[in-house]
């Protein structure tokens, strides 16, 4: 896939290397956030640059991602390549920092206020997980206390640990869970190149959207973080909710309720899943609907995946879980802690940008161009499913940002939604494998590494 003119490649190019130059140089320093925390946001400077020859094994990784780029046979094999090559160059990132990745991955996951998942985890508070599950939403107010990240999220992450600690030390389960959301954040090639495919894309295109998901800032750095594993079943869901309305067979009713599991598994991980899903849903199914049939099934398809999310919630709710007395808590004291201390005009301009920033310049500046270009389509009565895609994600990232509901820290917050972001940015009406298609993905992937290793090497992330 590949933009409809060459206009917003080359500006995509320009502001790509205007940021990179203004990351390396701190010029502008308000690209890494208005004010420091508390009350607002900003991402630290490293106090120096790693030493050079820890740069080796990030630049391999990343070289190794970029000659899956122009493959065009055996396209099938470059989106699990890619999982491989995107996991290892998330570890080989980490080893920029100066304990190196894997002491960095056990530090971040002990640590009671980077995360705090696994603190919970190893307190008397979850030593039953039956009764933390039980127990949950009157803990949470006890929880800000012990640690504040477990305390705004439903109990996923914290039984998540809680299973591995029963299968190892805590140190042991540190190192195996951070690897694991590595793992799952990597993995999440394999339906953004479903979804990709669903968009129009032939195979090579398809696969070539799967690299550069492994290669955008956000998925790559913000290591080790649950923002990062939410990405794949949330775009999972996207993507078999899609499948469902096209297959027209028994596989389709499987598919739809594999969404809803899928869906009721992301609440259960990040209540920011109640945002995500809808917005990759949509954005999935207004790319399949395009007759009145369509639209009928793809209603069976939403009730089928209600009914599946009801199943995991309703099991969740038989082992004593209360979720929505839990979800009023916990965002209540996200909305106390992290909402209200800051201003929410300063952030209807600083979210775009660390956003903008963490799926990538170049990719943000695409996925504009194509809200722009899909727009005049559709007001000129030309436009097509892929049209109504683009402006369904733009239109709704958009009131996102208008609700005010996160203000700071999307780059990683809102990780889930660059799936379909990336898709919006490289998909065209047409597409056709060419020469120019590969070399302007090439492009885009130089860029893309880039800046993660510029953002890793001067800035303190996550």
């Amino acid at each position: 896939m590949r933009p409809g003119t060459k206009l917003p490649l080359l500006l995509a190019a320009v502001l790509g290397l205007a940021s990179a130059l203004a990351i390396a140089t701190d010029f502008v320093p308000w690209l890494r956030g208005p004010a420091p925390y508390p009350p607002e946001w900003r991402w630290q400077l490293r106090a120096g640059l790693p030493p050079a020859a820890r740069f080796l094994a990030p630049l391999a990784c990343a070289i190794a991602l970029l000659a899956l780029l122009p493959v065009r046979r055996r396209s099938r094999l470059v989106v699990p390549a890619s999982v491989v090559l995107g996991f290892g160059f998330q570890f080989t990132l980490l080893g920029l920092e100066p304990d190196g990745a894997r002491h960095t991955i056990v530090h971040r996951e002990l640590s009671r206020t980077d995360t705090s998942h696994l603190t919970v985890a190893a307190s008397g508070l979850a030593s039953d997980p039956l009764d933390f599950l039980d127990r949950h939403a009157e803990l949470l107010l006890e929880l800000r206390h012990v640690g504040k990240h477990a305390a705004t999220h439903p109990p996923g992450p914290v039984l998540f640990y809680r299973g591995l600690l029963g299968l190892t030390s805590a140190r042991h389960a540190a190192l195996v869970g951070g690897l694991l959301i590595l793992l799952m954040s990597a993995a999440t090639a394999i339906p953004v190149a479903s979804l990709a495919r669903r968009a129009g894309a032939e195979e090579p295109a398809a696969a070539r959207a799967a690299v550069l998901w492994n290669l955008l800032p956000g998925p790559a750095l913000m290591s080790p973080q649950f923002d990062q594993a939410l990405a794949l079943p949330v775009t999972a869901a996207a993507a078999l909710m899609a499948s469902a309305v096209v297959v027209r067979s028994k596989r389709g009713v499987f598919h739809a309720l594999a969404t809803g599991v899928l869906a009721g598994i992301s609440f259960y991980v990040s209540y920011g899943a109640l945002a995500f899903l809808p917005i990759a849903a949509s954005s999935a199914l207004v790319l399949v609907v395009r007759e009145r049939d369509d639209l009928r099934r793809a209603a069976r398809a939403v009730a089928l995946a209600l009914l599946g999310a009801a199943a995991v919630v309703g099991l969740a709710v038989a082992l004593g879980h209360e979720p929505l007395r839990a979800a009023r808590t916990a965002l209540a004291i996200h909305r106390e802690m992290f909402t209200e201390p800051r201003r929410y005009a300063l952030w209807l301009a600083f979210n775009p940008l660390d956003f903008a920033l963490f799926v990538g310049v170049p990719v943000a500046v695409l996925a504009a161009a194509g809200f722009v270009q899909s727009i005049c389509a559709l007001v000129r009565g030309q436009g097509r499913p892929l049209d109504r895609m683009k402006v369904t994600v733009g239109t709704l990232v958009l009131l996102l940002v208008l609700s005010g509901t996160t203000r700071g820290e999307v780059g990683r917050i809102w990780i889930p939604l660059m799936p379909v972001v990336l898709i919006a940015a490289l998909a065209r009406w047409n597409d056709r494998e060419t020469e120019t298609a590969k070399q302007e993905a090439l492009i885009l992937g130089l860029l893309l590494a880039g800046h993660c290793l510029l953002i890793r090497a001067y800035w303190l992330v996550p």
